[in-house]
This record gives C-alpha cells, sequence and structure tokens, in this order.
C-alpha cells in the first residue's frame, strides 16, 4: 500500500535494474446479511525478493537477508492496515501477505454523510478507522480513490493491481471497468502512477423480489375481482 519515504530510495535502486512485477489486489465481498471481508494482498515475484535480499546484504556488508514479512511490512505506512489478520501468500510466482478485515455489520461502517475514501497514499489513518459507505434509506454508496506510487519512480515495475467487489445481488450503479456474474462483481484495474476512482451503489436485498411481491398482489386483487364478479352475476340471474 503507502510506500514509506525511508524505503523508497531503497525500492527504486533495484527496481531500475531489472523489470519486476508486484501484485496488490484488493477484495471486498459483502454478504445478504450485511457481513463484509476486506482483503489485501501485497505479494512480490520471486525475482524482487531475491534482489532486494542482494540489495540489503550488500548495503550492510553482511550476509543477511530480509525475510518477506520485512519487505512487505516495510512497504506499508505505519498503521495503515492496523486490526487487519495478517496471513502468509504464496503461490507458484508470488510471495507476500494477505490482510483481511472483518465486518460483521456493514452499518457500523457507514454513515449519512457523503464523503471520499481514500485508500492508499492520502489516508493519514488506519482503514478500520473509516466509514467505508455512505447510507441512505437501504441505499449503501462507496466513493473511493485508490492511487499508485509516483510513475516515475516504478517505470519498470509491472503492477498487477486489481480492486474487486463482490455483492451480494445486482448493483445499482457503478463505474467498474469490469462487471461478471450479472453485475454482482465489479472489478477495477489500478495502473502504475494511476488515481483511480472506484464508484459503486447496492443494496442488501434484490430489487425484483419488491416486484414479485407487488405483482403477486395485483394478480390476487385481479383474482378476487373476477371471483367477485362471477359470484355476483351469478346471484342475479338466480
Amino acid at each position: 500500500m503507502k510506500i514509506l519515504k525511508s524505503f523508497i530510495v531503497f525500492l527504486s535502486v533495484f527496481f531500475l535494474l531489472c523489470a519486476c512485477t508486484i501484485k496488490s489486489d484488493n477484495q471486498m465481498t459483502i454478504t445478504e446479511d450485511g457481513k463484509m471481508d476486506y482483503s489485501v494482498l501485497i505479494a512480490f515475484d520471486n525475482e524482487v525478493i531475491e534482489g532486494l535480499n542482494m540489495l540489503e546484504s550488500q548495503g550492510n556488508n553482511t550476509d543477511s537477508v530480509l525475510s518477506v514479512d520485512d519487505i512487505v511490512n516495510k512497504s506499508i505506512k505505519d498503521s495503515y492496515l492496523e486490526g487487519f489478520n495478517e496471513e502468509k501468500y504464496t503461490d507458484k510466482d508470488f510471495i507476500g501477505n494477505k490482510y483481511t478485515y472483518k465486518v460483521n455489520n456493514i452499518d457500523s461502517i457507514s454513515s449519512d454523510k457523503k464523503s471520499v475514501v481514500f485508500l492508499n497514499e492520502k489516508s493519514d489513518s488506519n482503514l478500520t478507522e473509516q466509514k467505508l459507505f455512505k447510507k441512505r434509506r437501504d441505499i449503501y454508496t462507496a466513493n473511493f480513490v485508490y492511487s499508485l506510487e509516483n510513475k516515475n519512480l516504478y517505470d519498470n515495475v509491472d503492477f498487477k493491481n486489481t480492486f474487486v467487489v463482490s455483492l451480494p445481488f445486482k448493483n445499482l450503479n457503478n463505474n467498474a471497468d469490469e462487471v461478471k456474474d450479472n453485475g454482482k462483481t465489479l472489478i477495477w484495474h489500478i495502473k502504475n502512477g494511476e488515481k483511480k476512482k472506484i464508484n459503486f451503489k447496492f443494496k442488501l436485498y434484490e430489487n425484483k423480489n419488491a416486484f414479485i411481491s407487488i405483482g403477486s398482489i395485483v394478480i390476487d386483487f385481479f383474482l378476487i375481482s373476477i371471483f367477485v364478479f362471477v359470484y355476483t352475476s351469478r346471484k342475479r340471474v338466480l
């Protein structure tokens, strides 16, 4: 996430020497009962890990190397992910950490006031203290801004950076780069040096349920009207 100033020089030396890949994936999953899991994955390819370890050992004139925790923690703003649960992440190409924040009810991180939430470099407090959504009646609105570091510093870095939102039902409005799963999955791709606006609206229940209920009432009323009309018509004949 936000790169510490003291770490920028160290990283830039290595990034200028070779093309490297950093994966930074954000996943926000909201369920029908109002629970939310928000995870932040920060992972470096094996080449980055080896190169940073080499520079660290040369700079210190020792044979010591950095652990993955050291590297990841140095690239996160102090206290930004405080309150997140940390776990190791690894696949065939990347090594890093995954941080997860669980919310039992998104109403606790919602406000009736419209605000912009900075999810990266302009955030001055940890994320668990933020009101992430505006709630008006039963509609939740997200107004985020996500930005990567200075483009000139990381020209040789290939950022695999995405922000993915999974909703229980089809969204009401969004500005996502990709929409999948009938409007329930929203994906934004953030490029190196880009400031990305992330906006979406949603409800915790499906809109069509209301229409089905209204339709059922109309049909019932129509059938009852027919029954009453037939009954009264027969009574008049008799």
